[in-house]
């Protein structure tokens, strides 16, 4: 059981962090510009 949930994890982790990875990549520069203003909305897209 505990090793199930370890493999859940791990790609759990890879998949965030490959979506981080690329969304910064593109969306954070016109995100940033255009959600700059709003600020509330940069934390989220950008954590999400």
């Amino acid at each position: 059981m505990p090793r199930k949930d370890k493999c859940k994890k791990t790609e759990s982790e890879i998949q965030s962090r490959r979506e981080k990875q690329k969304v910064p990549s593109t969306a954070i520069p016109a995100v940033t510009e255009e959600k700059a203003a709003d600020g509330t909305t940069i934390g989220p897209k950008i954590t999400g």
